[in-house]
């Protein structure tokens, strides 16, 4: 077997473990979708109708695990209108520092509390996932409403100075869900996949996007 044909079968693996990867962390998304519906409709109509920002929720999911939804825009989130979301599901490195897993907390804190002043934000989601890792979904009025988070200052903070040391590796999802809330209709646009290397400060990066029939790579380089 010659040396091009060794690359195009690891190609193809690699483009079948990125989709089965991608297809798995929606059904979580979908989940997420599901119960952040779930509570919007059990708001009293006091809640539907006021204008108090946000509205923290806890829910207690199977074993114990953690499930925080912050709703920033209710009346918006209730239209049956197309919405844009940011999927993010993330590895932790195998040994952390106390000060790094601190700093992360502090930093995901301090992100929930600027997006109300964000009105195309409309709700944060974070789910804790088997093994201490979260996933978070935020859901946005329209796909610009993404720039607000990518230039704010404490994301840029997290991004440049953090994430090397807390992170193995990144899946950044970004999709659309045409129907609203519904988990059903939700669907993947794009991924991006940063893995990060104990010699180089920027992660590694792959971006694909989603077509009917295919998965297209777009690049893979060192990230910016």
């Amino acid at each position: 077997m010659d040396t091009q044909l060794i690359e195009e079968v690891i190609h193809d693996e690699q483009i079948e473990i990125d989709v089965r990867n991608a297809q798995r962390d929606l059904i979580i998304l979908k989940y997420m979708a599901w119960r952040l519906r779930s509570i919007l409709y059990q708001l009293d109509q006091a809640e539907k109708q006021g204008s108090e920002q946000p509205l923290p929720r806890q829910v207690q999911e199977r074993c114990g695990r953690n499930h925080r939804i912050v709703i920033y825009r209710q009346q918006e989130l209730l239209q049956l209108r197309s919405f844009a979301f940011v999927g993010f599901i993330s590895k932790r490195k195998g040994v952390l520092q106390p000060e790094v897993v601190e700093a992360i907390k502090q930093t995901d804190q301090k992100l929930v509390a600027e997006l109300v002043h964000a009105p195309s934000i409309l709700s944060y989601s974070s789910l804790e996932l088997p093994g201490g890792d979260w996933c978070n979904l935020v859901v946005l009025a329209d796909s610009g409403a993404k720039m607000h988070i990518k230039h704010s200052e404490t994301h840029i903070h997290a991004a440049h100075h953090l994430a090397h040391d807390y992170y193995k590796w990144i899946r950044l999802h970004n999709g659309t869900m045409p129907e609203g809330l519904d988990p059903v209709e939700m669907r993947l646009l794009s991924t991006k996949y940063y893995t990060f290397h104990p010699d180089q400060q920027r992660p590694s990066l792959r971006e694909r996007t989603y077509g009917t029939r295919q998965v297209k790579e777009i690049k893979t380089r060192a990230s910016q």
